[in-house]
């Protein structure tokens, strides 16, 4: 785990050294999200997931997700999981699509819990396969969806928790975000989210997850972009 770790911190300071020779560009964001989960039995349950994120503070729609998955629980550290994403991006920023843009993705996802004291270390592993719309300019200077390309996503996050008490527990994460081919042959680096914040349980079933976010994303070769971002997540447990 401390290598795994080591490797993370290092690659996510390599990025942000080896960008500073690159234009970069972005604005201040802010994100909501709203977990939903509903327990079938002892080993599976059930969610969605509801994501609005807006870019210039709350002043531009960024970007709209729906995600519904499930999980399976193998044992008290080991849970599988899968999914579908919907996802709407809108233009926003320096240099806007021309149009709003779908994506549908399918995903399987494994993670590992490890609890050292107080302290719960989370390993997740995310595989994407993702459709992403092709727009093409009309004849009347519109833009409209031309077919989809298909490609891979690998997404490895490394999630730190410690209670403060009942109510209050810190969370630190970063995750890296590598694209592939649709043949898995090639790969390069998409986007990495460093997140420190502070959750509250209001209940065993509802709580609030809000903190800061530096999220840092590549959109070509010698282009990036660079967000701070507030980002507050809504976790109901329906029963």
């Amino acid at each position: 785990m401390k290598n795994t770790l080591l490797i993370t911190v290092l690659l996510t300071i390599f990025i942000n050294f080896h960008s500073y020779s690159q234009e970069i560009h972005g604005r201040d964001d802010v994100w909501f999200m709203m977990l939903h989960t509903f327990k079938l039995n002892d080993k599976w349950d059930v969610g969605n997931e509801i994501h609005l994120r807006f870019d210039d503070y709350l002043n531009d729609d960024q970007q709209f997700l729906l995600r519904p998955f499930f999980n399976y629980y193998a044992n008290a550290n080991i849970i599988y999981s899968g999914g579908y994403t919907y996802i709407r991006t809108y233009p926003y920023g320096q240099y806007p699509l021309p149009e709003t843009k779908p994506e549908h993705n399918i995903w399987e996802q494994i993670t590992f819990n490890q609890q050292i004291n107080k302290s719960i270390f989370a390993h997740r592993y995310r595989l994407e396969h993702r459709w992403q719309a092709n727009l093409a300019e009309q004849t009347d200077g519109s833009f409209e969806v031309d077919d989809y390309d298909f490609s891979h996503r690998l997404r490895y996050r490394l999630m730190y928790r410690r209670p403060l008490n009942d109510a209050w527990e810190i969370v630190l994460f970063d995750e890296l975000f590598i694209n592939s081919s649709d043949d898995l042959k090639s790969v390069g680096f998409d986007r990495n989210w460093f997140f420190i914040g502070t959750n509250y349980h209001f209940s065993d079933r509802l709580s609030l997850l809000g903190g800061y976010m530096h999220h840092y994303a590549k959109n070509s070769a010698d282009r990036f972009e660079r967000h701070p971002t507030a980002w507050f997540i809504f976790d109901w447990r329906l029963n």
